[in-house]
């Protein structure tokens, strides 16, 4: 099965035209449950006590360990091989 995960970084609320925070994104991830397995033994061994991982809410260490965390992530996601869709095909 295919997990999605969707989010969001910026905060603008509903002033969309504010000068402190210029930048509001999207960004997500898909991927099987074999990787999300994975993903999810990564950030157990951060043991952070919350639903989300925020930067803001981390202590310096925490956000040094997600910091590499992110970076082992990211090298492992060279690894994995997702599958392609193609929405042309016929079934």
């Amino acid at each position: 099965m295919l997990n999605y995960y969707i989010d969001e970084s910026g905060n603008t609320g509903s002033n969309l035209l504010d000068e402190d925070q210029p930048y509001f994104v999207y960004g997500g991830w898909i991927m099987d449950d074999n990787y999300k397995e994975k993903i999810d033994k990564y950030i157990s061994n951060l043991k952070f006590k919350a639903d989300e991982l925020h930067y803001k809410k981390m202590s310096i260490k925490l956000a040094k360990k997600a910091n590499d965390l992110s970076l082992k992530i990211a090298k492992d996601a060279n690894e994995f091989q997702p599958p392609v869709y193609n929405s042309s095909a016929t079934p």
